[in-house]
């Protein structure tokens, strides 16, 4: 079996994101996938070399390889158990602005939308 991956986004799936804000993801997207990729590490420490940042045409995403079908079965479970929200290291990483700036771009696009 050739390699494949799943993959496991570029943040928690609760933490609200700007990432169709072109500022914000310039000043903020890598910073973002690069802390995600710290977190899925520390969180799953058994294979870590398997989580990795694959591009595809301009985005960049946090995925989790395989080779056969042992590895796919954990890959599985592993996307099934991604965590909700930011680890206490990954908010360090990210630092007091970004989630400032965040929080009020987001807002301010959610007002926009009602």
């Amino acid at each position: 079996m050739p390699e494949d991956w799943i993959v496991l986004g570029s943040s928690p799936l609760s933490e609200p994101t700007c990432f169709e804000n072109r500022e914000w993801a310039e000043k903020y997207s890598n910073k973002v996938l690069i802390a995600w990729f710290n977190q899925l590490r520390r969180t799953f420490p058994c294979l870590p070399e398997r989580i990795v940042i694959k591009q595809s045409q301009q985005e960049f995403f946090v995925v989790v390889t395989f080779t056969d079908e042992r590895q796919f079965e954990y890959a599985k479970d592993l996307a099934d158990e991604l965590p909700y929200s930011w680890d206490d290291q990954a908010k360090e990483e990210l630092g007091p602005l970004y989630f400032k700036e965040t929080k009020e771009l987001y807002c301010s696009l959610y007002k926009q939308d009602n």
